[in-house]
């Protein structure tokens, strides 16, 4: 199990990393030919529910001669129950997002890890027609694109059990904007949006094409929430708490000093 930091996965998954874990006897119980694919690159689809837009596993690809491609890789956001394993790296770690810091003792590989080609990964370039000043964000294929002119000082990283199945990631990081101060650059008319049954407001919005998850207005009226991982610029804040750590995997510890809250904090 390793915490993927390239700025592919982070669009992908919307998530600050992430977390994937190789299994093997893998199999279907349900939907397996309901599935949408988006080709990452010329040796990686990446694969997504088309109704809600989460990702889910793929077989195993980009591996290296000799590899066994009889693995499966789980994002483990999905992971219902637990492993049995524990994350042992973060890997592609010169493509962490600016707010990531890194001090949970596990080893660190700035590109790829031994044994896995390196697909030379970049960073991705502004959405063209971006504001200058302003902080873009956009989706892994790069059809639908945003910029936010002002985002609020509130940042955080939510542990719940919807957020880590709809990015299946250790956890999703969101930030906020007013909607007076957000635009659309391109792509909004690709933009499906998902309400999860029986849930007073969740719901998750993400691009047609790749699944990768999109800005969204929010539940409060008039105000935008934005998937970090989407964003191609550094937005100038940073993570204040953790929010629903009750429900967090078991295999996530934390270990920054940030606010920890079992649910969601009084002041939200």
């Amino acid at each position: 199990m390793d915490h993927c930091h390239c700025t592919v996965c982070r669009k992908a998954h919307g998530a600050s990393f992430a977390t994937y874990v190789g299994a093997m006897g893998f199999r279907w119980v349900e939907g397996d030919g309901e599935q949408g694919s988006y080709a990452s690159s010329a040796d990686l689809c990446r694969a997504f529910c088309p109704t809600c837009g989460s990702k889910i596993p793929g077989a195993g690809a980009g591996l290296s001669e000799g590899q066994d491609r009889a693995l499966t890789f789980l994002p483990a956001g999905l992971l219902d129950g637990d492993p049995g394993v524990r994350a042992e790296s973060h890997i592609y770690a010169a493509f962490r997002a600016p707010w990531v810091e890194l001090h949970d003792g596990l080893r660190v590989f700035e590109g790829a890890p031994p044994g896995y080609p390196d697909p030379g990964m970049a960073t991705p370039a502004r959405p063209e027609g971006a504001s200058p000043g302003s902080i873009a964000g956009s989706c892994l294929c790069g059809a639908v694109a945003w910029e936010q002119t002002q985002v609020h000082e509130r940042m955080g990283h939510c542990h719940c059990s919807r957020c880590r199945k709809v990015r299946g990631a250790a956890f999703s990081t969101q930030l906020f904007g007013d909607a007076e101060h957000f635009r659309w650059i391109c792509g909004r008319e690709l933009v499906e949006q998902f309400r999860l049954p029986g849930a007073a407001f969740y719901g998750n919005s993400f691009c047609r094409s790749c699944a990768s998850p999109v800005a969204a207005e929010a539940p409060a009226p008039q105000l935008m929430m934005i998937p970090a991982g989407a964003l191609d610029d550094d937005p100038g804040v940073r993570p204040s708490a953790h929010i629903y750590v009750g429900s967090k995997a078991p295999w996530v510890e934390i270990t920054d000093d940030l606010f920890t809250f079992d649910e969601m904090p009084p002041a939200m």
